[in-house]
């Protein structure tokens, strides 16, 4: 028995009754010895006996009440042997009825509605103190576990025990019992449910169940250390037909049995704990739906326009792994390697950075999406994970606008006293693989496959074709807009065509 259970033990019905019954023969016993004694005030001892009728009533509602009145009562029948009955009461007949009467109606109307106000009070009292225990439990072990031990604290059981379902523990054979009395950092798990458990069926048909002779019910198997169990009682924990767990509370022989109020105090406790569960997943999802949102707005923040990332994080089903058209851009900066190796490395930084940012900016604003970053070169793409019915069009807008970011800049750096970018842009319409790449550690959205692979090949191909852009047949065709075509083009990237930056 856990320490929280003796601190809310109270003293059992059957002992109440017998304090209750011995202040009524005490009562009896002076009245009777001061009757004998003919002392001059032994008709007013009498009225003591309101006491024992009061109490009763207070304790136990209108019921005690009653049956205090009717033992009150029996105190006045003249065992004592008088030559008459007005002799034992000192009242005529007429009145010694009428004072049975007003005993019998003290004890059950004023005893009995102090006892019903009184418990109605306590009830509210106790079961808001264990509702609020059950809420401040941090976790749903913790809360079945707390529902258990209040309610065997309520209903002055003997011990309990409890199981929680897990969100991925549909089947019974997963599940495990708990030991209410042990403590949290001890409690290990007993070995997997058989069928007939009554925690498991209680469960599974969420059903609630009450027993006070577990011996002979066909519907209770008891294990050798539970041979001695009489009165049991199993409520599922549940919210809305979604069972979370169930407790149980038992009784040994030598304990009164349990009744149905008791029942429907301890299915208001598992409906709370059901409520309190439910609402600590629910919160737990949505801390999970946030932390996921946050994630993929951090790393499609970088990559792509606000507006997109807002359309994606109300579409996530966009994110999944498929084949889809899109149009890539590669853009490389021609003769970095020797920028790189003749230019002290911060300087090398600084401008490779100034001119990511412009090219970025010219992505964004034309709805592009940019994949990665391989030292100089930007590869981006357009028409998803968000649609674009004109991602080819979008593309090629964005090259010939990157070419004049590009001149911009160089004017900038010349007056800066610095060297100037020139750069390759290739754009290739065509089908990739697409899908969340790596682990949890490092987690990208990103492109691949051939044609990607073909897209870097001709932007390596822009300087000896003498292009600064070049456009694939296919987004040319797709783009609807009038390119010159490249003739010296190599047969294995098909047919090329290209614009100046300045053209569109």
């Amino acid at each position: 028995m856990t320490e929280a259970i003796q601190k809310r033990r109270i003293i059992p019905d059957r002992m109440k009754w017998v304090i209750i019954i011995g202040e009524l023969f005490l009562i009896y016993a002076l009245v009777l010895i001061t009757t004998y004694l003919d002392a001059p005030f032994h008709n007013l001892l009498r009225f003591l006996v309101l006491f024992p009728m009061f109490h009763a009533g207070a304790t136990f509602g209108h019921k005690g009440g009653f049956l205090a009145s009717l033992l009150a009562i029996f105190l006045f029948v003249p065992i004592i042997k008088y030559d008459t009955p007005e002799a034992m009461y000192h009242f005529p007949v007429p009145a010694s009825m009428l004072l049975f009467t007003l005993f019998a109606l003290f004890g059950i109307l004023v005893g009995g509605t102090v006892g019903e106000a009184r418990k109605s009070r306590e009830y509210l009292e106790t079961m808001s103190k264990v509702l609020l225990e059950i809420f401040r439990e941090p976790d749903e072990r913790s809360i079945i576990r707390r529902s258990c031990i209040e309610a065997a604290a309520i209903t002055g059981a003997a011990g309990g025990a409890f199981l929680l379902i897990g969100d991925e523990e549909q089947d019974a054979a997963e599940w495990r019992i708990l030991d209410m009395s042990a403590d949290d950092n001890n409690n290990e798990p007993t070995p997997g449910l058989a069928p007939d458990n009554i925690l498991a069926r209680c469960a599974m048909r969420n059903m609630s169940f009450i027993t006070n002779s577990a011996g002979n019910d066909e519907r209770v198997t008891l294990g050798p250390r539970a041979a001695a169990v009489r009165s049991i009682i199993a409520v599922p924990v549940s919210f809305e037909q979604t069972v979370y767990g169930a407790f149980v509370v038992v009784k040994g022989e030598n304990r009164d049995n349990f009744a149905e109020k008791e029942l429907s105090i301890l299915k208001t406790i598992a409906e709370t704990a059901g409520g309190a569960i439910h609402n600590l997943r629910q919160e737990r999802k949505r801390q999970e739906e946030k932390l996921r949102e946050k994630q993929m707005r951090d790393l499609f923040s970088r990559y792509s326009a606000p507006a997109i990332v807002d359309y994606v994080l109300e579409h996530p089903d966009l994110l999944s792994s498929r084949r889809q058209e899109v149009t890539v851009l590669v853009s490389d900066i021609r003769g970095f390697t020797a920028f790189s190796e003749t230019t002290a490395p911060e300087e090398v930084v600084a401008q490779l950075n100034e001119y990511f940012t412009a090219m970025v900016d010219v992505i964004f604003e034309n709805n592009g999406i940019i994949d990665k970053f391989i030292g100089d070169c930007i590869i981006a793409y357009w028409g998803a994970p968000a649609p674009d019915a004109q991602h080819s069009t979008n593309a090629i807008r964005a090259a010939s606008a990157m070419s004049r970011a590009l001149d911009n800049l160089n004017i900038v750096w010349a007056r800066r006293g610095l060297r100037p970018f020139s750069s390759g842009i290739a754009i290739h319409t065509c089908d990739v693989l697409m899908g969340n790449i790596g682990d949890d550690r490092k987690l990208a959205f990103t492109i691949m496959g051939d044609e990607v692979d073909k897209a870097i090949r001709m932007e390596s191909a822009t300087k000896a074709l003498g292009a600064k852009i070049i456009v694939s047949e296919t987004a040319a065709r797709a783009s609807g807009f009038s390119l010159s075509p490249l003739g010296d083009a190599p047969a294995e990237l098909g047919g090329l065509f290209t614009f100046a930056g300045d053209e569109l």
